[in-house]
């Protein structure tokens, strides 16, 4: 059953920020030594990369599910960007359409069922009670106490999603009374992925909705491309993951850790693999295939430089 989202949005101005970079020439005492010594530093700096990307899909990768399927949208997107004001709003969502495209996934009509929602508010508190109030079946009862959770701890950024489990390539169930002749008395889904597989699950796992919930005085001084990039991950590829150590890849995702101005102007390498390789891997797929397919997109992406 579909679970139709009802918002409305407080209309909030989000300032741009001026980027600027500065271009640094230097010119090596010794051409030919400079070089040797810089392919050297270039493949160890490429296997220490390596391991960063690994270590940070990891920690992308909520531990309960790295022996399910990953979860992803499998359905048109049905997207509402609201709370940055109505023409900030619409750039926005379409930016971050735009990268749902590149990734394969289809966008919905207008009119349609929202299954996406990002809102930037200045009460994240008061806004999350009433949706809750009003909507209580958009976060079940687990899933409500790890966002009181975050909410105490006055996290930046609270995000949460509802799934469904799909056939092996991601259609909706069927439904049915009974199973092998046995009636089962009211209509429930059904796998119907046949045999045991040698590789990959017999079922996939969709996102039903998802709801990104921003502190709006945390994006100050943020770009539009920041906004939409970041909001694109935490849409995207969900995490229960919040903050970004130093000592994983440059991310979008650190965008509220601290301010925009030390943040990624927009989606980093690992990002832009991270997304790709979720959204390139069939439906059915454990979790611990991705840690491979984000090395593989890195290696791809690298070749074409």
């Amino acid at each position: 059953m579909k679970m139709r989202i009802r918002l409305s949005f407080p209309m909030l101005a989000l300032p741009v920020l001026s980027l600027s970079a500065a271009a640094v020439a230097q010119t090596p005492a010794d051409p030919g030594e400079e070089a040797q010594q810089g392919t050297v530093i270039s493949v160890t700096g490429q296997r220490q990369q390596s391991q960063q990307f690994v270590e940070a899909t990891e920690a992308l990768t909520p531990a309960p599910s790295m022996g399910d399927p990953l979860p992803r949208f499998l359905d048109a997107l049905c997207l509402k960007v609201g709370g940055a004001g109505i023409g900030q709003a619409a750039a926005i969502k379409t930016m971050i359409e735009q990268h749902a495209r590149a990734l394969d996934i289809a966008i919905a009509e207008e009119g349609c069922t929202l299954n996406a929602v990002i809102v930037a508010v200045a009460d994240p508190q008061n806004f999350i009670d009433k949706l809750l109030t009003d909507q209580p079946w958009l976060a079940k009862a687990d899933t409500r106490a790890r966002i009181d959770r975050a909410l105490d701890q006055n996290r930046p950024v609270i995000a949460w999603s509802n799934t469904e489990v799909r056939t092996v390539d991601g259609r909706p169930l069927q439904v049915s009374s009974e199973i092998g002749g046995m009636s089962l008395g009211d209509s429930v889904p059904v796998t119907r992925g046949g045999p045991p597989r040698r590789i990959g699950l017999n079922h996939s796992i969709a996102l039903a909705n998802m709801i990104v919930v921003i502190d709006a005085a945390r994006l100050e001084g943020a770009s539009l491309r920041q906004i939409a990039d970041f909001g694109a991950m935490r849409l995207l590829a969900p995490t229960r993951k919040s903050g970004w150590e130093d000592t994983l890849p440059p991310s979008i995702l650190s965008l509220l850790d601290s301010s925009p101005a030390a943040a990624p102007i927009e989606l980093t390498d690992f990002d832009a693999a991270y997304l790709r390789a979720l959204y390139s891997l069939p439906a059915n797929v454990q979790a611990t295939q991705l840690r491979s397919q984000v090395l593989r997109e890195r290696k791809h992406e690298m070749a074409q430089r």
